[in-house]
């Protein structure tokens, strides 16, 4: 039967929600539904919220600096185990030169020598039969002795020479591979256009030959250039990751840890003050100034003036004879029976003595030793004069290279410009049509082949800068890396 709806009552149907509730069908107004809904997000709201993540630690640090030469170089010096090496040499040098100074300090030291004998009492290995004993000694003439620290002082000089020759070595090396991981990236760049090139001429050729207007010879051609630009790309990519793992490994950082190198390296290279080359000399003082930086050479004047002192003091027959001073006290004890082989006997004992000793014969030792001194001066001496002729070789040749490179350089920039602004007119000319896309495809690849050129003269700028600086000795003070003498003890 048909019942009609009142339209009030519509309205309160409408505004109410049905749920089942187990054993009948309960009515719910919206209303409470609105509120519980309410009372849910407050009691959302009032959770506290999760703390903010906190940015990643290298997006908030920004880009890496780039890497200068000045801190590769600091880097290199600090992880390199032929530096520590030397350094480890010199120390043990230095160490054996004030051993044998130390020959001629005083000495003391403290013995006991109980025991029982019987019978006149005799010394027991060195010492009469005390209680205690006090024993004071020190050298005060013994010329060989003297002469073998001026010897070990002369070697102390010449392993300093060496770990600052090895210093050098590692900073020349690593200046070196920071021009090749430079030269790598932006080679790279350049070989990405040329191959980019190489690959649209290659499709306009397969697409001309799918129109019967080009050959198979004219395909092939195309193909066979885009094959060695992509092998190019590839030897280049190879060459600049083993030159930047090497890089890192040398420089002590982490296998994946970013390299940024700068845009211009010979903006942070210092440039060495060049003169010109004349008929037999250089101007300026480069040649002078090497010599007086060089530590092979300064290595080479010291050990000289210390062996030829140590040849001196081997001379004459003073030279043989050695004078101690001895000093005594012991504390005698009566338990023994000492006492009944001496008239007067005292449990104090001392005495103070100085003993000359001159050698009859040594078997030959002396004068082995003198030939020994002789012959490491006489090898000092032509290391030294063999270090000044190869020092200005090198100084000649190291200021010909950098002006060989700058000419070079200049020459690379000149050609950069030219077939950037040949491809500059070409891309114009495109514009109106007027030019063939293989042609500005083409004057891509030159412009590449320029740049590459551009880049292997900058680095050899740098190579030759640095070359330059290391022959002058001048290289690791102009990065700010001089050599600091203050936690080494330097003998006089």
């Amino acid at each position: 039967m048909n019942r009609k709806v009142r339209p009030g009552r519509r309205r309160a149907v409408c505004r109410t929600a049905f749920f089942l509730v187990p054993g009948r069908m309960a009515p719910w107004t919206l209303g409470p539904l609105l509120a519980l809904a309410a009372t849910a997000a407050g009691l959302a709201q009032a959770q506290p919220a999760p703390p903010p993540v906190p940015p990643d630690s290298a997006a908030s640090a920004g880009p890496s600096p780039p890497l200068t030469l000045r801190r590769a170089a600091e880097l290199a010096l600090g992880n390199a185990p032929e530096v520590a090496a030397a350094a480890a040499a010199w120390q043990g040098d230095q160490a054996g030169a004030r051993l044998a100074s130390d020959f001629f300090r005083p000495a003391a030291e403290a013995s006991s020598t109980p025991g029982v004998g019987r019978g006149l009492p005799v010394a027991v290995a060195g010492h009469v039969p005390a209680v205690v004993s006090v024993d004071l000694r020190q050298s005060l003439y013994n010329t060989e002795q003297r002469a073998q620290g001026l010897q070990a002082r002369a070697r102390s000089v010449s392993t300093q020479a060496a770990w600052e020759r090895a210093r050098v070595q590692v900073a020349r090396e690593i200046a070196d591979l920071y021009a090749r991981c430079w030269t790598g990236q932006q080679l790279l760049a350049g070989a990405d256009r040329r191959l980019a090139a190489y690959q649209a001429m290659t499709g306009r050729t397969a697409a001309l030959h799918a129109e019967a207007r080009a050959t198979d010879l004219d395909l092939a051609q195309a193909r066979l250039r885009e094959a060695k630009a992509r092998l190019r790309r590839l030897e280049i990519a190879a060459a600049r990751d083993a030159d930047l793992w090497e890089l890192r490994r040398r420089l002590g950082l982490a296998a994946e840890a970013p390299v940024v190198l700068p845009e211009d390296p010979l903006a942070e290279t210092p440039e060495p003050a060049r003169g010109e080359l004349g008929s037999s000399t250089l101007q300026s003082g480069a040649l002078e100034a090497a010599r007086a930086a060089d530590p092979d050479l300064a290595a080479a004047a010291r050990s000289i003036a210390l062996l030829e002192h140590a040849i001196q003091l081997r001379r004459g027959f003073l030279a043989q004879i050695t004078l101690d001073a001895d000093a005594q006290y012991s504390r005698l004890s009566r338990a023994n029976g000492i006492d009944q082989f001496y008239v007067k006997f005292r449990e104090d004992d001392w005495s103070v003595a100085v003993a000359v000793t001159v050698p009859l014969w040594s078997g030959g030792r002396l004068r082995d030793a003198a030939a020994q001194a002789a012959a490491a001066l006489d090898r000092q001496k032509q290391q030294q004069r063999a270090r000044e002729d190869q020092l200005e070789i090198d100084v000649h040749r190291a200021a010909a290279a950098l002006d060989q490179a700058l000419a070079t350089a200049d020459l690379a920039r000149q050609s950069a410009a030219v077939a950037e602004e040949d491809l500059r007119i070409a891309e114009a000319l495109a514009a109106e049509g007027r030019a063939d896309p293989d042609a500005l495809d083409s004057r891509q690849a030159a412009l590449a082949d320029a740049r590459e050129d551009e880049i292997k003269s900058t680095a050899s700028v740098l190579n030759a800068r640095v070359q330059l600086l290391a022959v002058r000795g001048e290289l690791l003070g102009s990065l700010g890396l001089a050599a600091s003498h203050s936690s080494s003890r330097v003998l006089p």
